[in-house]
């Protein structure tokens, strides 16, 4: 399976073998679990101009399911990204550059 997003923030899911492409919601940079069974991505909201605020989220690929990353809501969170073992995410923090690392935990 491929996973790649489209102009206007939707996300899909390219099943290669069957040739078959499926919606799975809305989202940006993808990026694959180790497992293979999750996808996590941003959502970033704008003025037109600039980034106002992301939302990461965690999509579940058999049964479809999404859910959010607790964040602080005065940062921004871009480009995240599974950590090896599948344990965490790291984002970039839009305003200073700071690399985060996000433990998962509960809120998968």
């Amino acid at each position: 399976m491929v996973a790649f997003h489209e102009a206007g923030q939707k996300l899909y899911l390219w099943n290669v073998e069957e040739d078959m492409v499926l919606f799975l919601g809305s989202g940006e940079n993808p990026d694959w679990h180790r497992s293979s069974l999750q996808i996590v991505a941003m959502l970033p909201e704008d003025d037109g101009h600039r980034i106002t605020s992301s939302q990461i989220l965690v999509y579940s690929i058999q049964g479809k399911n999404r859910h959010h990353v607790a964040l602080p809501e005065e940062s921004i969170y871009m480009n995240p990204k599974f950590m090896p073992d599948g344990e965490a995410i790291v984002v970039e923090e839009r305003k200073t550059g700071t690399i985060v690392v996000i433990t998962l935990g509960e809120s998968r």
